[in-house]
């Protein structure tokens, strides 16, 4: 069976059904949850055809698309880089000029398998049996994990079909995938673009702390900030773990890490408002214990809700110290500020400080600060916290930068064809020592 390419183009634009007749065929304009055996489809039109129709590098793109819809609980992640296939952070397979060596390739440079990753995934899917064996659960019985594909808008289309192609094999055992196109997105370490190794849309779960200032400023406010903090812990997910605290002159966790919702909305319920604030000291040991919370192969988001009322009054850690300390964890804190309904009260030089170290705080660590106007704001400024946190993009790299000299690195994030993006991210990191 063969086609000309004429006839191949008309195929295609039927299966489309977005080229007009007369025009030449550029691109695909690939969606970003479309069928996967659509694209075998097409790919395998385009190899049949007699006359040059060619798949190489820089001859097809995908175009930049991004998708909102829920991506699955249990999935493997394959990210198509300009260098490389990289599998659950591991390198596989080298890619140069946007084509993988013939020598990798199952029949050479016209193989379209590629036996060393389908032997990789062959290799995850057995070590997920052997799990759900180990843990009493039928894998007969359990949905096999999708395969998220993860490209950039230049991935050439020959090697998305090769990778596809060999993650399909019988023996990798993989039945469903998704395509994510990324955005167009640019890292810079210290003026240096770096290379993505990871970019997720995935909903993934949450560890935070959700602290509650409760001093004595806070007595007439606290009904209505408790309704508030019940809300937020609502829109959070059975994966989701939550830990509430107050503080005053001390700080007091009044339920530990838990993904019950009654559990999280007692503990709410139970604070009290009193004495002094301590809030440097109760966030410096929230980093501390958040940080604790960090797990091996699980990816989570890591987040700090704090809502306060003023300023510091009875804190021994100074705002350096949290600073410092904010910046070498991995944690987004996002503030809730209620400010002083008197203006005399609001222009303090001690109000003025506690205003800007949140607002630091947020910045530095790609969280966001909010300054309600009034106590009736308060639903809605959880609520835009609460969908930020479900609505966000990961972002990967390993740095080009090989030296371990504990210097401070700055991290710039850009979508170069979207100036007018504002994009906020954890600002930069320390390196490691030694």
């Amino acid at each position: 069976m063969s086609f000309t390419q004429r006839e191949a183009r008309g195929l295609i634009r039927k299966a489309l059904g977005r080229v007009p007749e007369g025009e030449s065929i550029r691109h695909l304009n690939i969606m970003p949850m479309m069928d996967m055996m659509t694209i075998l489809l097409v790919a395998f039109i385009f190899q049949m055809a007699t006359s040059a129709l060619e798949l190489t590098a820089g001859t097809v793109e995908l175009p930049r698309t991004t998708t909102d819809a829920p991506l699955p609980e249990k999935a493997w992640t394959m990210v198509i880089t300009p260098t490389g296939i990289v599998v659950e952070g591991k390198s596989i397979v080298s890619v140069n000029n946007g084509d993988v060596d013939p020598s990798e390739k199952e029949g050479g440079a016209l193989g379209i398998k590629i036996p060393r990753l389908t032997n990789f995934l062959a290799s995850l899917r057995q070590e997920d049996i052997k799990m759900m064996q180990k843990n009493g659960i039928d894998p007969a019985k359990a949905p096999p994990p999708e395969l998220l594909v993860i490209a950039d808008r230049t991935t050439p289309y020959r090697l998305l079909i090769e990778v596809m192609f060999s993650a399909k094999q019988k023996e990798a055992g993989y039945k469903h995938f998704r395509l994510i196109v990324q955005k167009n997105f640019a890292v810079f370490e210290d003026g240096v673009k770096q290379e993505l190794a990871l970019f997720s849309h995935e909903n993934l779960p949450i560890s935070l702390v959700l602290m509650m200032d409760c001093s004595a400023s806070m007595d007439e406010k606290l009904r209505v900030a408790q309704d508030a903090a019940v809300g937020f812990v609502k829109t959070l997910d059975k994966r989701d773990l939550a830990q509430v605290v107050q503080f005053n002159d001390r700080r007091t966790v009044l339920q530990d890490f838990t993904a019950d919702h009654a559990l999280l909305e007692a503990a709410i319920r139970r604070t009290e408002a009193s004495g002094p604030t301590a809030l440097h000291n109760a966030l410096y040991v929230s980093l501390k214990e958040l940080d604790k919370q960090k797990s091996g192969r699980e990816l989570r988001r890591r987040a700090i809700v704090l809502l306060s009322d003023g300023e510091d009054t009875a804190s021994l850690v100074s705002d350096d110290q949290v600073m410092e300390l904010a910046r070498k964890s991995e944690i987004a804190i996002y503030s809730i500020s209620l400010r002083p309904s008197r203006s005399q009260d609001r222009n303090r030089l001690a109000f003025s400080q506690a205003e800007h170290l949140l607002t630091t705080l947020s910045q530095e660590t790609g969280g966001q600060v909010h300054f309600p106007n009034s106590l009736s704001e308060l639903d809605s400024v959880y609520a835009r916290v609460a969908e930020e946190l479900r609505t966000q993009y990961t972002l990967g790299y390993v740095s080009s930068n090989k030296r371990r000299d504990g210097k401070w690195r700055r991290i710039v994030v850009r979508v170069p064809e979207r100036d007018d993006l504002q994009i906020r991210h954890k600002i930069g990191y320390y390196a490691p020592r030694g």
